[in-house]
């Protein structure tokens, strides 16, 4: 019984140092980054942008929009 006791405690102490040392080197990185948004997020969000360009918005009522897909042929 005793010895398990300590195998977990031993285990829980592994995590417990794990875990302060991986939050201390996020808070690190995000510490020296530069800018708003995060360099995956980023490319992500650039990547739904550039995907996002073909679609036209149309003002229906008061807040509400109809987004439709513009083809190639179609624009003057």
């Amino acid at each position: 019984m005793l010895e398990r006791d300590k195998t977990v405690i031993s285990m829980c102490e592994w995590i417990r140092t794990y875990l302060m040392s991986r939050i201390s080197t996020v808070r690190f990185k995000v510490g020296a980054w530069q800018h708003r948004i995060m360099s995956m997020l980023r490319k992500r969000l650039d990547m739904e942008v550039s995907l996002s360009g073909e679609w036209v918005p149309t003002w229906r009522i008061g807040d509400e929009f109809e987004v439709g897909y513009q083809q190639e042929d179609q624009r003057s």
